[in-house]
């Protein structure tokens, strides 16, 4: 949303109906904490979501390192912007499973506002 004057602390998406070539031709936004969720057995777009999480893990000034987190499924990008959180998380399932449930995407909006809370006033 580069019109808009709001940035959201941290984004969430699942099922990625975009290949990484198609990020391609957006701008990166400032750093930004990101849980992007997909599902292994996802037939309409397989590997989408590992191709985007790289755009968003180039985005956030991340090492191509991933470490195992607590989140179930996740790995976390390593070396990011100060307090960016980047996450590739996969699930087992097709296209037609959400895979959110599994990962806890409220934990991780819950940990950024509180790392926000902590840091001062956001954005």
């Amino acid at each position: 949303m580069p019109e808009s004057a709001f940035h959201p602390r941290a984004l969430a998406p699942s099922a990625m109906g975009m290949q990484g070539e198609d990020m391609q031709a957006y701008s990166c936004p400032s750093p930004t904490s990101v849980m992007l969720m997909h599902n292994k057995g996802d037939g309409h777009f397989p590997d989408y979501g590992s191709q985007v999480i790289g755009w968003w893990a180039d985005c956030n000034q991340c090492s191509e390192k991933t470490v195992n987190t607590d989140y179930p499924g996740c790995v976390e990008y390593t070396a990011c912007a100060e307090g960016i959180t980047t996450l590739f998380c996969e699930a087992e399932g097709n296209h037609a499973h959400w895979p959110g449930p599994e990962h806890d995407p409220i934990r991780f909006f819950s940990s950024i506002v509180a790392g926000a809370n902590n840091s001062g006033p956001g954005e």
